[in-house]
């Protein structure tokens, strides 16, 4: 589970000014391109941020690397999404959808738990750490992916999956990693 109260804190405004953003075009005050192009920003800005809380102040190229990977594929799927409103998938009256358009502009906020916990896991590996064990929270719900990597016990810190990286929780995972 991820704790920082600082990754919280930018998750929460990250949130904010991605629905606002997405709110902007919805009624017609913001053009596709510019809502994509500034989410995109909003986004890398938002994903550095997390990866430098991580690291403790510094970001470093293997940092950024990380932010440059979550970011990809967290483009791609911003792309799909710009594609879905551009085809008037999120206009209500004529299909309802799983997800409001500022709910899941929202869900790209929940995304920085991704970049926190990999660059958590390259900030322990540099401070000594070796193993690693991802962890259940007993309070959540967790899906068979994160099942499945608490049973492996401890493994070299290079081998753990990060939270939120191939499962199906993805940015909303409850996971926890320990580290000796």
């Amino acid at each position: 589970m991820l704790t920082s109260s600082s990754l919280q804190r930018e998750t929460a405004q990250t949130t904010v000014k991605l629905r606002r953003l997405t709110s902007e075009l919805r009624t017609d005050r913001l053009p596709l391109e510019q809502w994509q192009s500034r989410f995109t920003d909003t986004l890398r800005a938002a994903h550095l941020s997390a990866a430098e809380i991580a690291a403790d102040g510094t970001l470093t190229p293997p940092y950024e690397a990380i932010v440059d990977e979550v970011l990809a594929e967290e483009l791609d799927y911003l792309s799909k999404f710009a594609d879905d409103l551009a085809s008037g998938q999120y206009d209500e009256e004529v299909s309802p959808v799983r997800y409001t358009a500022l709910e899941r502009a929202g869900l790209y906020a929940a995304a920085l738990a991704l970049t926190y916990s990999r660059a958590t896991i390259l900030t322990r590996q540099s401070q000594g750490h070796t193993q690693a064990w991802r962890r259940l929270n007993a309070l959540a719900r967790s899906c068979k992916q994160c099942v499945e990597y608490q049973t492996f016990g401890w493994v070299g810190i290079d081998e753990v999956v990060a939270i939120g990286h191939r499962c199906a929780c993805r940015g909303r995972c409850k996971c926890h990693i320990s580290f000796r």
